[in-house]
C-alpha cells in the first residue's frame, strides 16, 4: 500500500475514533442529566455501540498500520 494512502487512513480513523469518545462524553452528560430510566438507558446503549465501533476502528487502524 502507497504510503500517502496509509497515512490518510490512519488519519482517518484517529479522527473518528476522537470524534467518537466526545460523542462518548456528551452521551455520558446526557444520561446523567436524564429525567427517565428508559431515557438514561437509551445513552448508556448509545456509549457501549460507540465503544464497540471505537474497538473495530482501532483494529482496522492496527491492520493498516502493520501493512
Amino acid at each position: 500500500m502507497n504510503e500517502m494512502i496509509k497515512f490518510w487512513l490512519v488519519d482517518m480513523y484517529n479522527e473518528n475514533i476522537e470524534d467518537a469518545k466526545c460523542t462518548i462524553r456528551n452521551e455520558e452528560m446526557w444520561a446523567k442529566g436524564s429525567p427517565s430510566k428508559e431515557g438514561e438507558q437509551m445513552h448508556l446503549d448509545n456509549i457501549a455501540v460507540l465503544q464497540d465501533y471505537i474497538t473495530v476502528l482501532e483494529e482496522l487502524k492496527e491492520n493498516v498500520e502493520t501493512m
